[in-house]
């Protein structure tokens, strides 16, 4: 039998926001230090909801791969 009595969705550290100041990506998940590098993951949410992140996670990637997409056909580097 299996119990588990603690568990974590581990979220935050890397958050999202609009500047530079406050939070290591931007709303396109670029990362403000460092050029060509996107994070889509937990990491980038503020706060933890009531469920688990995973659909949330995978809408942020989705995301994201929409956004590149869109950049690399408009352009030869994102």
């Amino acid at each position: 039998l299996l119990t588990i009595e603690r568990y974590a969705h581990l979220v935050g550290g890397c958050r999202m926001g609009d500047s530079p100041e406050a939070s290591v990506v931007d709303s396109e998940h670029r990362a403000w230090e460092v050029p060509n590098l996107f994070v889509a993951d937990g990491s980038t949410m503020a706060t933890q909801g009531s469920a688990n992140p995973a659909l949330t996670v995978m809408a942020l990637a989705s995301r994201l791969a929409e956004l590149l997409v869109g950049k690399r056909v408009g352009a030869t580097q994102v």
